[in-house]
């Protein structure tokens, strides 16, 4: 009984971390692609395509 209850806490442990794991990874991939965007349209306008 106690090793299943510790059983559940570690799957719901390991579970919420997962969940950190990808929200962060997401927000870094947002983050890139801002930076990314931001160079890439500052490049442009320094070249003189866009305004």
């Amino acid at each position: 009984m106690i090793d299943r209850a510790v059983n559940t806490i570690a799957e719901m442990f390991a579970g919420f971390l997962a969940g950190l794991l990808v929200i962060c990874l997401a927000v870094l991939a947002l983050n890139a692609l801002f930076v990314l965007g931001q160079l890439s349209g500052a490049a442009l306008r320094f070249i003189g395509v866009y305004p």
